[in-house]
Formats: C-alpha cells, structure tokens, sequence
C-alpha cells in the first residue's frame, strides 16, 4: 500500500509585497496552484509593506485595486491603469518575474 503525496506547486519562490495608498483598503491574495489564501485584510497607508512569500502565479483581489502598491522581488510592479474599484489581478508565474540586479560593488574611497 503507498502512501500519496502532495506535490509541491510549480515555480520560484518569490516575495510579494503590498502597501496601501489609502485608508481602509482591502486585500486578498490567493496562489493560484493551491488556490491556497496567503494573506488578506484591511491595509492603511501608515502600515508598513505586507510582504507575502508565494510560490508561482497569484491572484491580488481588492475593493479598490488602484490604491494598492504592489512589489515583486523588491522591484514594483505597475498595475495597469484602467483597472480600479473592485478587481482581481492575476500575476504571471513567478519564474517570469525578473530577478533583482545584483548589487554593485563598492570600491575604496580615493584619498585626496
């Protein structure tokens, strides 16, 4: 008799984060492999960013989606701009998210 597993949904590990733009902004944000819940509430602009691990393609529901900040891997991402009031997103598989550019090395400071 084998025991079943649970296969791991596909795709890279990314970070999602979200920040409000306007008071008493509501948000849900569902990975859509799993149609798991991942995160959800009501955000305010004083709040820090909500930052959300998701493994591949997701889907951010608001009631007013143009007041929400979104960044994926660090880097924002832009919402189109005929999308407002009460929407639903959906973000492309994680590995077509560009990765962060590495970090520029520092050298010594010239003496003068």
């Amino acid at each position: 008799m084998e025991i079943p597993t649970v296969a791991k949904p596909q795709g890279r590990l990314h970070q999602v984060g979200i920040k409000a733009l306007q008071p008493n902004t509501s948000f849900l944000l569902i990975e859509s492999h799993t149609t798991e819940e991942r995160a959800s509430g009501v955000l305010h602009p004083r709040d820090p960013e909500l930052r959300v691990m998701v493994r591949g393609p997701c889907t951010l529901e608001s009631n007013a989606i143009e007041h929400l900040s979104v960044r994926i891997d660090g880097l924002p991402y832009k919402l189109p701009d005929n999308v407002f009031g009460n929407r639903r997103i959906d973000f492309e598989d994680a590995q077509t998210v560009p990765l962060a550019a590495p970090a520029k090395s520092v050298g010594p400071k010239k003496a003068r």
